[in-house]
């Protein structure tokens, strides 16, 4: 079984990127920070950090610059990321903290950005 990294899999939550020692401060100070396995996390912790999270992306600038990391011959580099609409980001957000014990796509449904459909 791999190793099971809590800040890997909160910030695998979101999209955009965000520092890892912010999200070490949301697993430390909601308790999940030495949880060994995702499923020891309860909906109610998750959609907390995930608001959290949330939080963060509301008060981040709105978009990133390039960025690269290089070691030895190797270079990784990873393209801008820019957030359209922070309203939908705080609606989200706002319906996590109000109730954080139900289940993600109600409120993703109640801010009208869950839309299921057929793809067969």
């Amino acid at each position: 079984m791999a190793n099971f990294d809590v800040v890997t899999y909160l910030g695998s939550l979101v999209t955009y990127p965000l520092p890892k020692d912010s999200i070490q401060r949301i697993a430390q100070e909601r308790g999940v920070i030495s949880v060994k396995d995702w499923t020891d996390i309860d909906r109610r912790t998750r959609n907390l950090c995930l608001a959290d999270i949330l939080m963060l992306l509301f008060t981040a600038p709105n978009d990133t610059g390039n960025r690269s990391k290089t070691h030895n011959n190797f270079t990784v580099s990873i393209g801008g990321t820019k957030i359209y609409n922070k309203a939908q980001i705080y609606d989200l957000m706002m319906k996590l903290y109000e109730n954080p014990d139900r289940e993600l796509w109600e409120a993703l449904n109640d801010i009208g950005t869950c839309e299921f459909i057929d793809v067969l």
